[in-house]
């Protein structure tokens, strides 16, 4: 095992200290060809079945889920054979699946508005995060899923993901008025954790320095470590024991 990195949550700008951003998991991405044929598989590797979540109008992807706890959730994605494809958004068009292509962020402290971290992230580390959109979803047992969301740069093939999937996109559930999407599996998929997020990259000051600018470093204990070709993999706590999604 690695060195665990700890991050002050504290930064001091010309004398004046102020509150780092704190970032935690909101959800995973795994990719997979076939909706139904990925339940499938995400079962026999952990023993939990995903439950079906709901379709992306106008983007042209649908999903399943599995709760990981409070406000924390796997999002199995796919192509949605009855759907026009918008675009390849977090990576869906890998030719190798199933895969884990990206993850998302939500600040621990609401007073972080994703403006402030898309402006703090270009301030501190020259990138560009992108607008602040609203998105929807029909949820699967009737209603609209409502978020605010900064993921331009995920709206991509997976080979120009951000970090090649390392940085993550980001996510308030404020506008939600039903309950967030780990709540909402958590009844029918119970089981499973997250034990650890991992990541490798060719350049992993230059990602590690993304992540700390959001504040996102802290959702991988171990820091980036280097790795010939980028790559993300969660450790799982499972019905099977601790399994790697990857």
């Amino acid at each position: 095992f690695c060195r665990r990195m700890v991050s002050s949550n504290t930064t001091v700008v010309e004398g004046v200290s102020m509150t780092r951003p704190r970032l935690h998991v909101d959800h995973l991405v795994w990719v997979v060809q076939d909706l139904d044929d990925g339940i499938v598989a995400f079962e026999a590797l952990t023993g939990v079945r995903p439950v079906i979540g709901g379709r992306h109008l106008g983007i042209g992807t649908h999903n399943a889920l599995v709760t990981l706890g409070d406000r924390q959730y796997i999002e199995l994605l796919a192509w949605d054979p009855s759907q026009l494809h918008a675009y390849p958004w977090l990576g869906v068009d890998s030719l190798e699946l199933p895969k884990l292509t990206a993850f998302c962020a939500e600040p621990d402290d609401v007073s972080w508005r994703l403006e402030d971290l898309t402006e703090r992230a270009r301030e501190h580390a020259g990138y560009e995060a992108g607008s602040v959109v609203e998105l929807s979803r029909l949820a699967h047992n009737g209603g609209t899923l409502k978020w605010r969301l900064a993921a331009d740069n995920h709206k991509r093939g997976f080979s120009e993901l951000p970090g090649g999937g390392l940085v993550p996109f980001l996510i308030d559930w404020s506008p939600n008025e039903l309950p967030h999407p780990a709540q909402e599996a958590e009844a029918r998929t119970v089981g499973c954790s997250l034990a650890e997020l991992c990541g490798w990259h060719p350049e992993p000051t230059v990602v590690q320095a993304t992540l700390a600018a959001l504040g996102a470093d802290v959702c991988f204990s171990q820091g980036i470590q280097t790795g010939r070709v980028p790559r993300l993999e969660a450790v799982l706590d499972s019905p099977k024991g601790r399994v790697v999604l990857k």
